[in-house]
């Protein structure tokens, strides 16, 4: 596991297979009961044409 954290009794954690996709980007996460939850991703960008890249070669 990279990162957890329990809030108000939620538990959330990034996976070591899952690291690549939040390597320079901020993630906020917020919680409204009527909403539910919301995540909110700022900064560097540049995997995500590796990641679409991925995707289309497993079609």
């Amino acid at each position: 596991m990279v990162a957890k954290d329990e809030v108000s009794g939620i538990n959330f954690h990034i996976n070591f297979e899952d690291e690549w996709f939040f390597i320079g980007r901020k993630i906020t996460v917020d919680y409204q009961a009527t909403d539910g939850l919301t995540f909110t991703f700022s900064g560097n960008d540049a995997n995500v044409g590796a990641t679409i890249n991925y995707e289309k070669f497993l079609m």
